[in-house]
C-alpha cells in the first residue's frame, strides 16, 4: 500500500505541483487548502506525512499542528497546554 502524503497549503498551484511530483514517486497525495480542513483529513485519512503551511485561512498552520499534537496525547495528559511544557502526574 502507497504512503500517504497530505498536504495544505491555500496556494492550489503549489499543492497541484506538489501532488503530481509526489504522486510520481507513488505516494497517495491528499490535498487540503486550510487548516481546519488539514486537521479533518488528519483524523480520517491518518497520513503518514504532513506538509502544511503555516498561514492559511480558517485556521493557520500553527493551530493545525497544535490540534493534531493533542489529538496524539492520551486522554487527561494536557500538561503542555498550561505552557509548561511539564507532564501532569
Amino acid at each position: 500500500m502507497a504512503k500517504k502524503i497530505l498536504i495544505a497549503d491555500d496556494q492550489r498551484e503549489l499543492v497541484e505541483a506538489m501532488k503530481i511530483r509526489f504522486e510520481k514517486e507513488g505516494y497517495t497525495v491528499i490535498e487540503t487548502y486550510n487548516g481546519k480542513e488539514c486537521l479533518e483529513k488528519a483524523k480520517t485519512e491518518l497520513p503518514d506525512l504532513i506538509i502544511m503551511d503555516v498561514a492559511m485561512p480558517e485556521m493557520d498552520g500553527y493551530e493545525a499542528v497544535r490540534e493534531i499534537k493533542g489529538d496524539e496525547k492520551p486522554e487527561g495528559d494536557r500538561g503542555s497546554e498550561k505552557g509548561n511544557g511539564k507532564r501532569k502526574k
